[in-house]
């Protein structure tokens, strides 16, 4: 060994991570003989494997400094000559350059029979990866007091009586990671206090994990982590075990049955497997929920321990940003009125609700058995709610409500098995978002008329489309109109113009914001077919459409239209033809008819071109009849000759059968009436939200006129 001077000073991280420098140390250098350090400081230089094949004893108080890549070998054991637990007279402090792979290690002892390991009265370890390995007589570490404030620090024993680490007097875990293994004894075990702050510690044993031998004082886990695993028990305290606020504890026979520990000043001490420490995952601490009737409403990260029931609205407030995990646990909302609100009116402030799970058992459920009028979810302006993992099912009103200003982002996990009469999972209003970038949406029913996956509405006179943005691994598919098993995944819907119309300029969007993955699939239809993405060509191009994107609706096909992508209609089935909706500004009516030349002589009168109504079958049982009032200029449609024969006795003209009714499995043509205009009085429909919009207005609903095929 050499004494370098002050002129090679070397720096180092003390306690706390503090830049300190030490000027004046001895450097250590291979030897043969066993070595005495008699106080002062060390230095291993950066990059050096150097080797003491014969031990170190310390007779004084010793600073070692392990610079970055070096490695120090140690044969046997580093001893204190004189082991008095408390002395002052006796220590060694270790430290490190910096953390990780690169930090300087240590390593003592080889696990021979006679290997003492380290045995000091006062080790301190601020840095740097050591490793103790013990034979059969001794422990890995042994000191009178013993902190451990860095680092990696790891020791074993094999010895039928002693532990990997054991502390005479008391022990202080405070940084770092710190791993005690005896398989015949005891992983970690103190004769004094037991304080584990900030470390990550893991203890097994054969006997005890972790071993608090005296009832004089306590095991403390303040902050970090303590992972103990025992052939009689994990944990064993003769005095109380301390857990403070905000840290968990759960214990069992082993990991997957370890249940969930309350109160932890009844802890037993037959539990062979334990785990004290913050619930942690994805890069979040969360803290313990154990309510059972209610569920947090200020910001922050929380993990459920037990199944939490609703009878009424949970409701984020304004300015809160909670975290939620389920942890495998439900959250039953019961009956009709339990439900979860994020956002309000417009100006009401912003607020977030994020749910993950990483059990990937963790339900928000409803009960499929009881008629609901909300949605499981209710998101609205200034909401966003994310879901990441779990499962949502068994809603009889929707799982998934976005109204204007609201954002719902799904990243993953699954909503299927809701059952709705009026709607289908998800609904996207005018001015709401869907962000979907992973999970799935599958195995949901609705009516007829609606997208029984997401159903995304269209441009209103005054408010923008609702949107739904798909990306990644977005799968939505496997959704059925209840009723007639019929695919209905996306409805693109039209919206309205505010005059009972329904144009492909009003069309909502699905937002192609990033390249769609071999997972991906999406099921669509519109009630006005057109276009229906935009961002297709930017992240898509050159790619299949059909590999990703699929038509519900038998009668269209998806085609690239330009850059984006379209439902183009394929030649009407043999036995069936178009029906052509137009719409006169000036009148307000809406007109009806399987004559593409009547449409053209329409259009080119004034009248404003819809598109394709539905398509209707050539013949069947079910005539629908055309009447025309030639002083009102309206015209009117019913499938009833009684109401037919009417309207003649009344003045109105017979113009005979316009064309034919499908069945009722077939698509429903819903009728609308307007109790106040004096033409243009009905309007026909297959869009559920069109009538709805129209009803919500002033119109009168009078069910469903006839069905298209």
């Amino acid at each position: 060994m050499r004494l370098e001077s002050q002129a090679d000073p070397v720096l180092y991280l003390g306690a706390n991570d503090s830049e300190e420098t030490c000027s004046e140390y001895t450097v250590v250098e291979d030897s043969v003989d066993r070595v005495a350090w008699s106080g002062g400081w060390f230095v291993v230089p950066a990059g050096q494997t150097v080797t003491l094949s014969a031990g170190l004893a310390v007779t004084g108080d010793v600073s070692l400094i392990l610079c970055d890549g070096a490695t120090l070998v140690i044969g046997g054991d580093i001893q204190g000559e004189v082991a008095t637990p408390g002395s002052d007279d006796y220590s060694l402090a270790v430290y490190a350059q910096s953390h990780g792979d690169f930090a300087g290690k240590m390593v003592v002892g080889s696990g021979q029979e006679w290997d003492r390991g380290i045995r000091m009265d006062h080790l301190s370890i601020y840095g740097g990866d050591v490793t103790s390995v013990a034979g059969w007589h001794h422990h890995g570490i042994q000191a009178g007091i013993l902190t451990v404030d860095g680092g990696d620090v790891t020791a074993s024993s094999t010895g039928e009586e002693h532990a990997g680490i054991y502390a005479a007097n008391s022990m202080y875990l405070v940084r770092g990671s710190v791993k005690g293994t005896n398989e015949n004894h005891t992983g970690i075990a103190s004769a004094g206090h037991l304080i584990v702050n900030g470390a990550d510690v893991e203890a097994t044993g054969g006997t005890y994990g972790m071993h608090a031998a005296s009832a004089d004082y306590s095991l403390d886990v303040l902050s970090g982590s303590v992972t103990c695993q025992g052939g009689t028990a994990a944990i064993a305290t003769a005095g109380d075990l301390h857990v403070n606020e905000g840290m968990m504890a759960y214990a069992g026979a082993d990991e997957k049955s370890a249940a969930y520990v309350e109160d932890t000043s009844t802890w037993g001490h037959t539990e062979k497997w334990a785990h004290i420490g913050p619930h942690e995952h994805d890069g979040r601490i969360f803290q313990a929920w154990g309510w059972t009737d209610s569920l947090p409403v200020e910001s922050g990260n929380y993990v459920l321990m037990d199944d939490v029931t609703l009878d009424g609205a949970w409701e984020i407030p304004a300015g809160a940003d909670v975290c939620l995990c389920l942890n495998g646990k439900t959250i039953a909302l019961a009956g009709a009125d339990g439900r979860v609100v994020c956002g309000g009116s417009a100006g009401d402030g912003a607020r977030s609700l994020t749910v993950v799970d990483h059990t990937g058992e963790g339900v928000i459920s409803c009960d499929p058995g009881v008629r609901r009028m909300e949605p499981a979810v209710a998101v609205g302006a200034g909401g966003t709610f994310t879901l990441e993992d779990g499962r949502m099912s068994g809603s009889t009103g929707g799982a998934v409500n976005v109204g204007a200003g609201g954002t719902f982002a799904m990243r993953g996990g699954e909503i299927s098995r809701n059952a709705s009469t009026y709607q289908g999972a998800i609904w996207v209003d005018q001015g709401g978002v869907c962000d979907m970038s992973g999970g799935v949406i599958s195995e949901n029913e609705g009516p007829k008329g609606i997208g029984c996956g997401v159903t995304v509405i269209g441009k209103g006179p005054d408010d923008p489309a609702g949107v739904l943005r798909v990306s990644g691994s977005a799968k939505i598919w496997g959704n059925r109109e209840s009723k007639t098993g019929r695919d209905s995944n996306v409805l693109v819907d039209a919206g309205s113009d505010g005059h009972g119309g329904s144009k492909a300029e009003n069309n909502a969007r699905i937002e192609v914001v990033g390249e769609l993955t071999d997972g991906a699939r999406v099921g669509v239809w519109m009630t006005v077919p057109d276009v229906f993405t935009s961002g297709w060509g930017e992240h898509m191009a050159g790619l299949e459409p059909g590999d990703y994107f699929a038509s519900d609706d038998d009668a269209y096909s998806i085609e690239t239209v330009g850059e984006e992508l379209a439902l183009v209609g394929k030649p009407a089935p043999v036995g069936s033809h178009e029906m052509y909706r137009l719409y006169n500004p000036y009148s307000g009516e809406h007109f009806y008819t399987a004559s593409a030349y009547e449409r053209d002589v329409l259009v080119g009168l004034g009248w404003h071109g819809e598109g394709v109504g539905w398509i209707a079958p050539d013949v069947s049982e079910v005539p629908v009849y055309r009447l025309y009032n030639q002083y009102a200029g309206d015209h009117h449609y019913t499938t009833s000759a009684v109401e037919r024969d009417h309207l003649v006795e009344l003045g109105w003209t017979d113009e005979g059968v316009g064309w034919h009714s499908a069945g009722e499995n077939g698509v429903p043509v819903y009728r609308q009436y307007n109790p106040y205009a004096s033409a243009g009085t009905h309007n026909y429909t297959t869009s559920t939200f069109e009538a709805q919009y129209l009803v919500g207005v002033g119109w009168r609903a009078e069910g469903i006129g006839w069905y298209g095929l």
